[in-house]
Formats: structure tokens, sequence, C-alpha cells
């Protein structure tokens, strides 16, 4: 007899099993079905969780093959070969984390407490893989960081790219500021590059068995050995050098676009050594002409290390006058150096044509405009020719202004004085002789 319906009322249970181990039964609300005693299984091929109305499905599981996960009809969780996968988002409460490993190592969650999300890595280091790596605000509005396979590491500061890592190196836009200590190892450990017309500046420290030496270059730097300044190629280039091996120096460099020459060198003992292919030293100073200011002193018996102590021996002051501590001023005499060694010629016409003048420099000229007695380089030069000569006239920048100013030699005019006073001595002792023997008469 085929039975095609079975109505049992509300609570009434059809009972399995000896020991009634399975019951099917509906509620007066709800149905189940009540296993006790070991496993309840399904099996089939195929095997479907439908809604009542049997038009949406909410679980599908197929032998060899899938289970899926429904919601609203709409799939969202399905296994595969290779593990699951999630056809929408998946969703963690407020610090209920997401572990992966065998050990709980890595963890994903958000902290409520702190409004900040994490993702921790407890016991090794966390890689992540890909071609090409974004980090960017949730509006996708700005970007912090960009990284690329076979390209660089960008970093940004308000969406305004400021640091590229390249094949040479980093590239940072902006001001470059360090707040502690700063270590390299290149050669040269530290290099700035100008992206206006490749002009370089770098930083660049060596060590040898004689000690560090640290140099400072524009478009140069020291070789390996310490031993000669390379150049970049077609720019002029200057640098400094701080040298603690030895004694220990300071060194200055400067140089065209073929070549860079030591310019400047400080000694261990502070004794200064310059070189120069035009003028080698010049001074100035920011007041006016007088004895209260003066554009160079020197002193001796000064204490090893202070520069302000030393008994003063020599000055040159603003107004030019130059005084030294005992008068006395020299010149390169010995006999050895010489040769057609004459008496000299009579100096006394020179001497009697030369025209004494007072006089006052112009205003316009920035020297002292108080009454002079001295020559005049012009008419001197009708006189005596060699002891004039012309300097060239520069201007504030040490530009040449296509002039010249005559000066003269007066250390020459004075040995040329004494010439003539030995001559006057002579006449007036013959004088002197000649009336002796007039009174005698």
């Amino acid at each position: 007899m085929a039975l095609t319906t079975i109505n049992r009322p509300d609570n009434q249970k059809a009972l399995f099993g000896t020991g009634n181990d399975l019951e099917i039964y509906h509620g007066g609300t709800n149905s189940y079905i009540d296993n006790n005693t070991g496993a309840l299984e399904i099996t089939a091929n195929s095997f479907f969780v439908n809604n009542a109305a049997n038009n949406e499905v909410q679980i599908k599981a197929t032998a060899d093959g899938a289970v899926e996960l429904y919601h609203n009809n709409s799939k969202k969780i399905e296994t595969t070969s290779g593990g699951v996968s999630f056809s929408a988002h998946t969703y963690h409460a407020d610090n209920q984390r997401a572990y992966f490993g065998a050990g709980y190592d890595l963890e994903i969650y958000h902290n409520s407490s702190s409004g900040a999300s994490y993702i921790t890595e407890a016991n090794a280091l966390l890689r992540i893989a890909s071609d090409g790596i974004g980090i960017e605000s949730e509006d996708h509005s700005e970007w912090y960081l960009s990284a690329t396979k076979n390209n660089g590491v960008l970093l940004a500061y308000d969406n305004v790219q400021k640091f590229e890592t390249t094949s040479a190196g980093v590239l940072v836009t902006g001001t470059l500021a360090a707040k502690g200590q700063v270590t390299a190892s290149a050669v040269p450990p530290i290099a700035i590059e100008s992206t206006v017309d490749s002009n370089d500046f770098s930083i660049s420290q060596y060590e040898d068995s004689n000690g560090v030496y640290t140099f400072i270059g524009q478009n140069s730097q020291l070789n390996a050995g310490g031993s000669d300044v390379v150049l970049d190629s077609g720019h002029k280039s200057a640098g400094i050098m701080l040298d603690a091996r030895g004694n220990g120096a300071f060194y200055v460099y400067t140089g065209d676009t073929n070549e860079s020459k030591e310019r400047l060198k400080v000694d261990a003992d502070g004794m200064h050594m310059v070189c120069s292919t035009s003028h080698a030293l010049s001074t100035a100073t920011t007041v006016g002409l007088g004895t209260s200011n003066y554009v160079y002193r020197g002193h001796h018996s000064a204490t090893d290390g202070d520069p302000n102590t030393g008994t003063l021996c020599f000055t040159v002051w603003a107004n030019g006058n130059t005084e030294n501590l005992n008068n006395s001023y020299g010149a390169t005499s010995d006999i050895k150096l010489k040769e057609n060694i004459v008496d000299a010629n009579s100096q006394w016409n020179d001497i009697k044509a030369l025209k004494i003048r007072n006089y006052n420099f112009k205003a316009e000229t920035g020297h002292d405009t108080h009454t002079q007695i001295g020559l005049v380089a012009q008419e001197l030069e009708t006189v005596c020719p060699k002891l004039v000569y012309e300097t060239t006239d520069f201007n504030d920048k040490g530009e040449d202004l296509g002039t010249t100013t005559k000066a003269i030699n007066y250390s020459v005019l004075y040995v040329k004085a004494l010439k003539t006073l030995q001559e006057a001595i002579s006449e007036i002792e013959i004088l002197k002789t000649k009336v002796a023997a007039l009174e005698a008469a």
C-alpha cells in the first residue's frame, strides 16, 4: 500500500531506532530533526537547502564539487579545490581577530579603544609580495607610498612626491633635515645633485692607517686614497678638506673645468699658506678712514690655541697707515745674492729736480682729505720714470675697470736722497776746508 501523505499533530513525534534515537516533529512553531545517538548523515550526490517557497537557494552541496553558502539567493562563500572563495566582503567585529598560521602568527583586527587597525606578525618577517604596491588615503584622493617592480619607491607629503629611490641612490625633492647622526659608507657617502644644471655637491669621508680625512666639494671629491681631487667634467669646482691625519690640517681647493688646485692650507700650528694665480690676499672693513680700526694686525708671543693673546707688533690701519713695533723696515741685501756691484751715479740733479708738493685727495676717492706733503707721480715720472709704476683699477667685486692708477716707489727715492746727502756732505766738507784755509790766511 503506497502512502502519499502522513499527517501528525503538533508535538507528536515520528520515532526511529530501537531506542527512539531519531525524532522528527513540529513543535507548533518550528520543526525539528533530533538525532540523539551517533551522527546524523544525509547522503546525496547533490544537496540543497532552499527557502519555504522553494525559490531561493540557501545551501548547495555537490559531490566531487563545492559547498556553497548563499545570502538572499546570492552566493557568498564557496569551497574550492584550493580552499575557500568569497564572493563578497568579510566582516569582523571590533577587537575580533582574523588569525593566520598554525601558531596564530599573523593577526588582522580593528581595535575599538584606539580606533586603529592592526596587521601583526608575531614570530617572523611580514612580507607583502606584488609587482606594484600603493598606500593611499581611504577616499583614494591622496597617495602616501608607491613601489613598482624594477623601478623606484616613492614617498609623498600632502599628495606631492618628496622622496624617490633610483638606480644611483635616492632623490629628495625639497629640504632634507636630519635629527641625529647620519652615517654612510659609499664613495662619496653623501652626494647632492642639482636638478638645474647637474652641479654636484658631495661630502666624503675616508680613513687610512694615518687617520681620517673628510672632503666637502662642489663638482669635486677626493679619490679613495685621498691624494688627489677628482673633478666633474665640464664644471668649475671648489672644496674643503678636514685632514685629521698626522698633525691635522685644513685645505681649500678651487679649480676650472680641467684641474683643481690647493689654494689655502692651515697647518696644525695654525700657519696660513695661500696660493693664487692672481691677487693673493685681500682684507676689507666696513668702517671709514682713520686709525680707530685696522684692516690687519699681528701679534707675537701669543698663547697656543688662543688667537686673542700676544703682544702687538704690526698694524695696518683703515686709512693706510702702517705701524710696527720698532720702526724697522728691511729688504733682502746679502752680497751673496748680488753681482755687478759699483758705486751709484750722482743723484744730485734728480733730487734737485723733484717738486715737493702740498696736496689733498679728492673727496670722491674715499681717502683722507687733509693736507699732505709728497710727490705727484706724473711729475716724478719726467725726472725718474723708473720710480713710477701703475696698478690696475678694480671695482668692489674685483673686476678690472680697464683703467690704471700711478704709484711711487718711495723706498728707492729715499736711497737716492741718501746718495744726494752724501754728495752734499762731500761738498760741505770741501767748502769747510776752503773756509778754514781762508780763515787761517
